[in-house]
């Protein structure tokens, strides 16, 4: 029997066919659907479509934690260097990191944070 997530996952590979079709690719969703005797999944297939959206918006996004508000022109800098110049970016301020900054793009991870640069120091004091 097969479940809305992986009709969901199907049809996010089949749309790259039809990109910019939109139409064309719904009508022939729809009758696939329709001839499988499918359509009572359409609402959990939706909900599906709607998590991976909401999961690819999220690894599209610059994510900055720091300690203290930073100006917009360091935001930029991160940005760039995260190579995500044209994403979105949601920053959030985290008191316990003392100074510095973490971000996240897609699957990079920076962390320039004090408190990791000084555990990383008591980790390397007390390794001698």
């Amino acid at each position: 029997m097969r479940k809305g997530r992986d009709i969901s996952k199907m049809i996010l590979k089949v749309a790259q066919k039809y990109e910019g079709d939109t139409k064309k690719f719904i009508s022939e969703l729809s009758l696939m659907l329709q001839r499988k005797n499918l359509t009572h999944l359409i609402p959990s297939i939706l909900k599906s479509l709607d998590l991976a959206e909401r999961k690819d918006q999220e690894r599209n996004t610059l994510h900055i934690s720091v300690a203290h508000s930073i100006d917009k022109k360091t935001t930029e800098s991160i940005g760039e260097f995260m190579g995500a110049l044209d994403a979105g970016v949601k920053i959030t301020e985290d008191k316990d990191l003392i100074g510095g900054f973490r971000a996240i793009y897609g699957f990079s991870y920076i962390d320039g944070s004090v408190k990791s640069m000084l555990y990383r120091m008591r980790k390397i004091l007390l390794s001698k």
